[in-house]
């Protein structure tokens, strides 16, 4: 959402300085866009070494498979981004003076700004699904240890019986 932001920042600059209306160049709002798209990519791509680990070093088979759903739903969005050429290709369409081929490109980048957000909705949906299969496995081995402490317990009572029959006994 910032990135498209500083696209529209970066359009509106060039329509400011195309009719001297603006001091911002338009090769600077560009520059501030380029930032941000670096910025996102990076925390893209250290999300998918992040899911990778994860997914691989996951205890069970059910919260692994789903760690990898989620890496396989960031890869997409990280090969997702051909917006980074969208919006060069826009950019030299506003200083050509081609409005027509912005618009239409515009367009497009409408579209795949969707896809990545219905990928982003996607790997929420999935991290959630992943929360509740961790919360299942907790209650499963609470379960687990309260039924080998009951047990022990239980035999140790027993234990404790057989002591004290046999020392009644003597």
């Amino acid at each position: 959402s910032l990135m498209r932001e500083l696209r529209k920042h970066a359009e509106l600059t060039y329509f400011k300085e195309r009719f001297n209306a603006s001091d911002e160049s338009f090769d600077a709002a560009q520059a501030a866009w380029r930032i941000q798209r670096d910025a996102t990519k990076s925390q893209i791509d250290k999300l998918v070494v992040m899911l990778g680990d994860r997914a691989s070093t996951a205890g069970d088979g059910e919260r692994r498979e789903i760690w990898k759903r989620i890496l396989a739903t960031v890869q997409k969005q990280q090969a997702s981004t051909s917006i980074d050429e969208s919006a060069g290709e826009m950019f030299r369409a506003l200083k050509a003076g081609d409005f027509a081929k912005a618009r239409d490109v515009e367009r497009l980048m409408v579209a795949e700004r969707k896809t990545f957000a219905e990928l982003s909705d996607q790997a929420e949906q999935q991290a959630i699904e992943l929360g509740a299969a961790a919360s299942m496995r907790m209650q499963d081995d609470y379960q687990s240890v309260r039924s080998i402490t009951t047990i022990v317990l239980m035999g140790m009572v027993a234990c404790a019986l057989v002591i004290a029959f046999l020392l009644y006994r003597s």
